[in-house]
């Protein structure tokens, strides 16, 4: 199966997402989810719409609204466009 770029650097991007929620950085429910899912135990998909953990990503949906509201739009867009620039380099095969 070929993946094009947008694809690949999709696929980094959660998969180190991944990999430092499974350090345990966000507490044990989200190490386990990290682990199941890098571990390929998992799919993401389903575990947002599984009863077990659906509550901790409606919760952390809340949180983003908050912080979002918290910095204001100009600071909210500047985080998303810093974002933006690591999913590129990672397109383009960098390191970040």
């Amino acid at each position: 199966m070929m993946f094009d770029a947008d694809d690949r650097a999709r696929t980094e991007m959660r998969a180190a997402l991944m990999r430092t929620l499974a350090r345990g950085v966000a507490g044990e429910m989200w190490q386990e989810i990290g682990r199941d899912v890098a571990d390929g135990v998992l799919d993401l998909r389903d575990a947002a719409r599984s009863g077990a953990y659906r509550h901790m990503f409606a919760e952390a949906a809340r949180e983003l609204a908050s912080h979002r509201a918290e910095i204001g739009e100009t600071a909210f867009d500047r985080e998303g466009r810093q974002a933006a620039e690591v999913v590129a380099e990672l397109r383009r095969g960098g390191s970040t």
